[in-house]
């Protein structure tokens, strides 16, 4: 079986890495910055939780991706700011939303899912360019 190839090691190529190799594929992380997070180094972003009935930490165990590999903050109540300056909070019997740090400090959500790809057996290639022109071998 031919290796598959992934271009970028951000959180959709990490997350597709993990359950590549899981399920016994030979996978190959392509990176062009120097590190997983780089480009958001220090950044903090919100993941919403309130769209579906399954808390998504849950939906990530299901697929074999351990959230407690990266620090969160789960929020049960948010402040949105609105039109004419209005405050409107939204209160919640459950998290409704988690708030993770991105970048290359080993707390963070990027460096979680690069441990993750690592333990489960792909190959991360950092400062990294992969031919996009590259043909699959005929009969793929």
């Amino acid at each position: 079986m031919a290796p598959i190839h992934i271009l970028g090691a951000g959180l959709s190529g990490l997350s597709a890495a993990i359950l590549l190799a899981r399920a016994g594929r030979e996978v190959h992380v392509h990176e062009l910055r120097a590190d997983s997070g780089v480009r958001f180094a220090g950044d903090f972003e919100g993941i919403e939780n309130w769209t579906s009935p399954v808390d998504f930490w849950d939906e990530l165990l299901a697929w074999g991706i351990d959230p407690g590999d990266w620090k969160s903050t789960g929020l049960r109540q948010i402040d949105l700011g609105l039109e004419g300056d209005r405050i409107e909070t939204l209160k919640s019997s459950r998290v409704a939303f988690r708030l993770v740090e991105r970048g290359t400090r080993p707390h963070t959500l990027d460096q979680g899912l690069k441990r993750q790809a690592l333990s489960a057996g792909a190959h991360l290639h950092y400062n990294a360019r992969r031919d996009r022109a590259r043909k699959a071998p005929s009969g793929s």
